[in-house]
């Protein structure tokens, strides 16, 4: 793509990336670089393989991951707070994308983050005169539970 090119689909991009949790149109998308709707849709399509929604809707799921992993907020919130006015097809795409539902996401990651943080813990000596509880790793049965 020509210099211009890139400058205009950089310009649509950030203008996602603003606006994601707003609603957003490709009639809104083409206005912010003075485009057809058909002339972005060529742009996106040409130069990263994927339509101007496509590419909404994928950043907006990864925005609700991050939100997933970082935050306590309800599935429906983080829907609602990434642009998705509809729960049933925000939890429909991000099973697409991350073949896992929102809930199932969240709960693998914080396990994984247990058990990284727990690993790390590991890796560090013990302080003069403390041991590890029972000389051994606590928390590693797979389950969860003891």
């Amino acid at each position: 793509a020509s210099p211009r090119a890139q400058a205009r689909l950089q310009i649509m991009m950030q203008y996602i990336h603003k606006n994601y949790a707003s609603p957003i149109s490709l009639d809104d998308i083409a206005k912010t670089v003075s485009l057809s709707k058909s002339s972005v849709r060529n742009l996106f399509c040409h130069t990263i393989h994927t339509s101007p929604i496509n590419y909404l809707v994928q950043y907006r799921l990864k925005q609700a991951a991050k939100l997933l992993s970082a935050t306590e907020s309800s599935v429906s919130s983080i829907a609602q707070d990434t642009g998705f006015e509809n729960i049933g097809y925000f939890c429909r795409k991000f099973k697409e994308a991350f073949c896992l539902t929102p809930s199932e996401y969240r709960k693998r990651r914080r396990e994984r983050r247990r058990s990284d943080s727990h690993v790390s813990s590991m890796d560090r000596k013990p302080a003069a005169g403390h041991q590890p509880v029972g000389g051994h790793a606590v928390g590693l049965s797979g389950s969860g539970q003891r």
